[in-house]
């Protein structure tokens, strides 16, 4: 597989065969298609082009005003189609993450949207895309949706040594003698918050005593680096990948980065749906 720019004259020929069969070759040509702002993008078996998509530098249509933010960029996605003797076998999606990394290189955040045939609605959920408003039909096109993704940053993720429980103290409660953290102790990662309703602790699960009521075999991973207060949709974009995969998480966010809480059980996963989601991910430095 191999994913390239091409010229919009490149796919001509599989969107009038894919879009808009049996009609005139000149009803795929799209407005804006040689624009400065416009990418299109070929995806190749070998030398046979199998797959294309068109990324557009539109704004997003008033109905998707209020999901897209105002002070950001926004592409539409365009004439989506792969030839069907490759359809699953990862063309469309490779495609689709070439668009979401044009966007984090060019823009370092925006958003995406496209009129999604419903048959397509699960592809680009896949890929953070939400559905708005109602469906409707298109010429020649049959029913769509509208749908949009924002795109944030990617990070690089470090995974947290150790195993930690997350537990919750009555308000009043006295700081815990087993913490130790007053003492002058220092756990690698430990996060404390007092609230009128709760004391609640996050700490290595080895310093929790068998008789303390506990959620016990929680995996960490951290953001590398510090975080800028300016910056936005960092958290959304660890916690959507995990919502996407139905992932239960635990977030922390300190003055400087982001932590997320995974269970041992759904960690593998979780990892996988961060790397899906174009972030990188490590192991600690020995």
């Amino acid at each position: 597989m191999r994913i390239e720019f091409i010229t919009s004259g490149a796919t001509y020929a599989l969107r009038n065969q894919i879009l808009r069969p049996g009609l005139p070759v000149e009803t795929v040509h799209f407005n804006g298609d040689d624009d400065s702002g416009t990418r299109h993008w070929g995806a190749y078996a070998g030398t046979a082009l199998v797959g294309i998509v068109t990324l557009m530098e539109v704004p997003p249509p008033p109905e998707l005003a209020g999901a897209a933010s105002p002070h950001l960029r926004a592409w539409q996605l365009r004439g989506m189609a792969t030839a069907p003797e490759v359809r699953g076998q990862g063309y469309g999606q490779a495609l689709v993450r070439a668009c979401l990394k044009y966007v984090r290189d060019t823009a370092g955040q925006g958003s995406i949207w496209c009129n999604a045939r419903t048959s397509a609605l699960s592809f680009y959920s896949a890929f953070g895309f939400t559905p708005y408003g109602a469906q409707f039909e298109i010429p020649h096109g049959g029913p769509h949706f509208k749908m949009l993704a924002r795109v944030a940053p990617t990070v690089t993720l470090e995974r947290v040594e150790g195993t930690f429980a997350v537990l919750k103290l009555a308000p009043d409660a006295a700081w815990p003698a087993w913490l130790g953290h007053q003492q002058g102790t220092s756990p690698k990662f430990t996060a404390v918050a007092r609230t009128p309703d709760e004391l609640s602790i996050v700490c290595d699960e080895a310093l929790v005593p068998g008789d303390v009521p506990v959620q016990r075999g929680w995996r960490a991973a951290r953001v590398r680096g510090k975080l800028d207060f300016a910056l936005t949709g960092i958290l959304a974009s660890l916690t959507e990948p995990l919502a996407r995969a139905a992932i239960p998480l635990f977030a922390v966010s300190t003055f400087d980065t982001d932590y997320i809480l995974v269970s041992a059980s759904h960690w593998s996963g979780a990892c996988a749906a961060w790397q899906s989601a174009g972030h990188a991910f490590t192991e600690p430095n020995p």
